[in-house]
């Protein structure tokens, strides 16, 4: 199944749908390499053909039985033995049931590993845009800081002089250890960010690197409709169909083990000096908890499709959440980064504190005020194309993976 699973990674390589900027490839290369060497994606392949084989070996005709039986002569006469060879064959409906059991779990787990691989690569997806961000803020809180640590200095050196209030120096002072803090904060959400993308890829050599400077995916919306299209074909639902299809046919499984079973053998004997050669003929008779077993399998198919009519329920109900929160951050962003994005407020507030303009106490406010601005938006970038990727790994599952 391994192999399958290299296929499966090779369909679901363009996994941002839309063309992006310079770094699209960069991107996609990088999801490639944290997932081609999954421990989660081949534990759960060993876990699927371990079950699978179980079932195909439940299947298999018991071994045959030999026996041999000797008995001793208390009087005269010539001790007797004998030896026989038995085969039992369960009820011929059996055989056929637990191959179409089989089969259904066959299906339902190719289905559950094109799921697995798809949201490990979202996974994967995910964990970079958190990457990304982190850099961005720790872009952006360096820059406070810097701007803080010189402020600070400059400030000690003009109370030296007489030229401030210790006052203001402590402001100054309470700003500077504010900004360092928020830094150190963001440096350490990229580390955890960080290691636990390498964890992905914790098998084999591969080192997964997130540049610097890469930038966050370029992932636009489509309808509604066509993602709920998608959703109903997904490989989550199709395994959870392919399950209870298997259940189905398990029910079937049961009834078959009602029927007696057949065991045909091979006998020779030696008794009195003659040898005797023939067979034997016997019947398994079904009459304990038969019934239990029917009414267990005929349960477990009902569990089965109510699992797949609640997950339909919750992964609509999701999507539909997800659509209309998109939407809203889009929006969000459309009106909030014309005035944040590539705009240096900060420049133009030094300039404003160095000319008399502003006081310290109003700088700092300021400060605040459009360095907040600016997080807010890389909050709402990063948290649309967390939701985008989401999205849009639905569609990918539709166009790229066939069963």
């Amino acid at each position: 199944m391994m192999t399958k699973i290299a296929n499966i990674l090779l369909l679901l390589g363009m996994f941002c749908l839309l063309p992006a900027a310079s770094h699209a490839d960069t991107f996609d290369e990088i999801v490639n390499r944290a997932v081609e060497n999954s421990p989660l994606l081949q534990a759960s392949d060993a876990r699927m053909k371990a079950e699978l084989e179980g079932m195909k070996a439940d299947n298999m005709l018991p071994d045959p039985e030999v026996e041999f039986e000797r008995l001793w002569r208390s009087g005269e006469g010539e001790n007797r033995w004998s030896i026989g060879l038995s085969q039992e064959i369960g009820w011929p409906g059996a055989y056929s049931a637990r191959r179409k059991a089989a089969q259904s779990l066959n299906n339902a787990q190719k289905a559950l590993m094109a799921s697995e691989i798809i949201n490990e690569r979202l996974r994967a997806s995910q964990l970079i845009v958190e990457i990304i961000a982190a850099n961005k803020e720790i872009g952006v809180l360096s820059e406070i800081n810097a701007s803080m640590q010189r402020l600070r200095e400059q400030y000690l050196r003009a109370w030296e002089h007489g030229e401030t209030t210790i006052l203001d120096v402590n402001k100054i002072k309470i700003e500077a250890v504010r900004a360092a803090t928020a830094l150190e904060a963001a440096r350490n959400r990229l580390r955890a960010a960080t290691a636990e993308l390498q964890s992905m890829a914790a098998v084999g050599t591969t080192t997964v690197t997130v540049p610097a400077d890469l930038d966050f995916p370029r992932e636009s919306l489509a309808g509604i409709d066509d993602y709920l299209t998608a959703l109903a074909s997904s490989p989550e639902l199709e395994s959870l169909r392919r399950m209870a299809e298997m259940a189905r046919n398990s029910v079937s499984v049961a009834k078959s083990t009602r029927f007696p079973g057949v065991s045909l053998g091979y006998r020779h004997a030696y008794e009195d000096g003659s040898h005797f050669n023939g067979f034997s003929i016997g019947l398994s008779l079904p009459v304990w908890s038969r019934s239990h077993s029917t009414e267990s399998a005929a349960a477990t198919e009902l569990a089965a499709r109510l699992d797949l009519t609640a997950r339909s329920v919750a992964l609509e109900t999701q999507l539909r959440a997800d659509h209309t929160n998109a939407i809203s951050l889009r929006e969000q962003m459309q009106e909030l980064g014309p005035v944040v994005d590539g705009v240096n407020n900060l420049t133009l507030l030094r300039k404003a504190l160095d000319g008399g303009e502003l006081s310290l106490l109003s700088y700092l406010q300021e400060v605040n005020y459009f360095l907040q601005a600016r997080l807010d938006y890389l909050s709402l970038s990063k948290e649309y194309t967390l939701i985008a990727l989401k999205l849009n790994s639905l569609l990918a599952s539709a166009d790229d993976t066939a069963f």
